[in-house]
């Protein structure tokens, strides 16, 4: 049996400008990330927070070695992510690829995928920034809206782009 894609083309879709911002601010996340990591690592106790329940308090200590965790699962999420988006003609798309919609479906596909990875990369950045404070005495734990609205903008870039692919048939 064929597997679906084996019949789609694959093209090469060259980034927008606004592609580019999404990409460079995403990597400026990461980077944030990897600097706010190695700038207050030195200053960080033993014991740091490593979960904050539903209402943003923290509610499990570890070790300082637990700050490596969200840059390096930003870097992971940064680069998977990178390396799936050279591949949109094997996605998975909520209506038929033909080639007269290839493109617009790919471009749309190429745009979650650039939009999650921004927004995931973020939310460790901010997560990440918080455990520091927490940890510093800074701060308590995170705002109580913080993953409401992190899960209401991702949760929203996902059916605006799912409608949008519907609408680009």
């Amino acid at each position: 049996m064929m597997r679906a894609t084996a019949n789609r083309p694959r093209l090469h879709i060259e980034p927008t400008p606004t592609d580019r911002v999404v990409e460079t601010a995403a990597l400026v996340g990461l980077g944030f990330l990897v600097v706010v990591t190695a700038v207050y690592w030195p200053t960080v106790p033993d014991k740091i927070p490593t979960h904050f329940g539903i209402t943003g308090k923290v509610d499990a200590w570890g070790p300082k070695a637990a700050l490596l965790l969200l840059p390096g699962i930003g870097a992971a999420t940064y680069v998977v992510l990178s390396i799936i988006s050279r591949f949109p003609h094997t996605f998975n798309y909520p209506v038929p690829i033909t080639e007269q919609n290839a493109e617009r479906q790919y471009r749309i596909a190429l745009a979650v995928m650039r939009w999650l990875k921004l927004e995931c990369i973020w939310l460790f950045a901010y997560l990440n920034w918080q455990t520091v404070q927490v940890a510093l005495g800074k701060a308590k734990g995170l705002d109580v809206l913080s993953m409401p609205i992190a899960l209401a903008v991702i949760g929203g870039t996902l059916i605006v782009l799912v409608v949008k692919a519907y609408r680009a048939r």
